[in-house]
């Protein structure tokens, strides 16, 4: 109805303001109501993700981020901010499939390109057999934790200085 449109459009627009002010506990508030009108709301589900990865909650954020994919399969900031979530939580070898899959969506993509070479530069070196196995989890959240804010950075605020990043 033309109620809720009205309403959607209030409650993005109070959302986006308390995202730029980092007031992420009230912007979660109003993202919870965008996705009682619109549980399919593809960007509030994004940031939704996206603010309980920064709040330390990386393993819920990926639900939200399943949900936008379910939708959407080759939504780029959906992948790469999926991709960013696990390794956030040590599993790279799952983020570095999703940035691989960003690539293939979007091949020129010289940001996308950079965040997998931050990964692979902060994944172990492991052997073919793990890989095939799929066994592999990378134990220092630390690393995960750096990898994320790097990609906010690039792709977020797009004020990550790319020349301090040795890759």
């Amino acid at each position: 109805t033309s109620l809720d449109a009205k309403n959607m459009n209030e409650l993005n627009s109070i959302t986006n303001k308390l995202l730029k002010e980092k007031k992420f506990e009230e912007a979660l508030f109003y993202l919870d109501k965008i996705l009682e009108i619109d549980p399919n709301h593809t960007a509030a589900l994004l940031n939704k993700g996206s603010i309980l990865v920064l709040m330390n909650n990386s393993e819920e954020a990926l639900t939200y981020y399943d949900r936008l994919l379910a939708i959407d399969p080759d939504n780029i900031k959906g992948l790469t901010s999926k991709a960013a979530a696990l390794a956030n939580i040590g599993e790279n070898l799952n983020a570095l499939e999703l940035y691989n899959k960003a690539l293939s969506i979007d091949k020129n993509n010289e940001k996308l390109e950079k965040a997998k070479a931050r990964l692979l530069s902060i994944t172990p070196t492991v052997s073919s057999n793990d890989l095939e196995n799929n066994d592999v989890r990378y134990d220092n959240k630390c690393f995960g934790i750096i990898a994320y804010e790097n990609w906010y950075r690039l792709f977020i605020t797009n004020d990550l200085d790319l020349s301090l990043i040795h890759i």
